[in-house]
């Protein structure tokens, strides 16, 4: 059996913060020094143009991922596994 390669095009933890947070109008991860208007961490828009509101950092801080959480982090990886699945079998004709 061949060992499994995953090429990703970004971090596993940008992955994590999508199927966390991509469910919000947009998301976005702050880092120090990078706004003074808002501290560090992520925040969240419910609407285009919405307040961003600060969200607990999974990165940062003890983190309870909710069930609800956990089903939508594997659905993403799954739908990753998918697309993996299909190039290779496009790749290999």
């Amino acid at each position: 059996m061949n060992p499994i390669i995953i090429n990703l095009s970004i971090t596993l933890e940008e992955e994590i913060d999508e199927a966390i947070y991509g469910g919000f109008y947009s998301h976005r991860r702050v880092h120090k020094g990078e706004s003074d208007k808002y501290a560090p961490g992520v925040y969240v828009q419910m609407e285009e143009g919405g307040k961003w509101i600060s969200v607990n950092d999974w990165r940062h801080h003890r983190y309870i991922a909710t069930e609800e959480t956990i089903i939508r982090i594997a659905k993403h990886f799954i739908e990753i596994g998918k697309h993996l699945k299909e190039n290779d079998k496009e790749g290999n004709r």
